[in-house]
């Protein structure tokens, strides 16, 4: 990536108590546009983190050259589904959830998503909005008006050879502070009332790794994984430890 190119970020990841990572990340820049991408494998083991993480640097690298979040995202999952065995094995071969976040220069930013990964952005007013809904059985649930549904049941996932995929797409303002962020990273912030505004304050790297670390505790711990992306105009440079392209 061009230095001119480069938007300042950082991430950060915990294993918990799983016995692999299987969340990845990865970024991508193409003639000035930048993507970041944060995929949640579904299940533990080496194939699932091996192929979540090469299918994380194709999603970041589609996305950049298109500068298309949901056209990546889309064509990213039609390769996923048309995999050899899909269409019979599909639920025990590897799949993941994802959020793509697409940076052109002098556009809105595009958030492409598919299950339960989230965005967040912090605006210059420092309000935290939540930009993607989850696709779960809890949140349809919330959305009938019964709430109690079963957030692990994901109903939308890159590798899904069934008819008529769930994707979610939204642009947002280029400014403030965008937040990538696996089901390991918030749901343990939700759980205990967490005000999310407060663990976005800081340097780069020390937010992104506070709040992996803050999550990634307990004997049930999931993968959490946190991507961090400054569009502030008074950002503060992430310190040397943050990683950077």
């Amino acid at each position: 990536m061009s230095a001119a190119a480069v938007l300042p970020y950082a991430t950060a990841q915990r294993i918990g108590s799983r016995s692999h990572q299987c969340d990845a990340t990865a970024v991508a820049e193409f003639e000035g546009t930048i993507a970041h991408v944060l995929l949640d494998g579904m299940g533990c083991s080496a194939e699932i983190a091996q192929w979540t993480r090469a299918t994380a640097r194709q999603l970041a690298a589609t996305a950049a050259r298109l500068g298309d979040a949901d056209a990546a995202l889309r064509q990213v999952h039609a390769a996923a589904a048309a995999e050899p065995g899909r269409d019979k094995h599909w639920q025990t071969m590897p799949r993941a959830v994802a959020v793509v976040a697409v940076f052109r220069p002098g556009t809105l930013v595009q958030i492409a998503w598919c299950g339960d990964a989230r965005a967040y952005r912090r605006g210059l007013d420092g309000v935290v909005r939540r930009i993607t809904d989850d696709h779960n059985a809890r949140q349809d649930a919330l959305e009938r008006g019964r709430p109690g549904g079963d957030r692990s049941k994901v109903l939308s996932f890159l590798g899904d050879p069934r008819p008529s995929p769930r994707f979610g797409a939204r642009t947002e303002p280029a400014e403030g502070l965008f937040l990538l962020i696996s089901d390991g990273g918030y749901e343990p912030l939700e759980a205990l009332g967490c005000d999310l505004w407060v663990h976005l304050l800081g340097p780069l790297d020390e937010v992104a790794d506070d709040m992996a670390a803050f999550a990634a505790v307990g004997p049930d711990a999931d993968n959490a994984t946190v991507v961090v992306i400054d569009l502030s105009p008074d950002h503060q440079p992430p310190h040397p430890g943050a990683h950077r392209a």
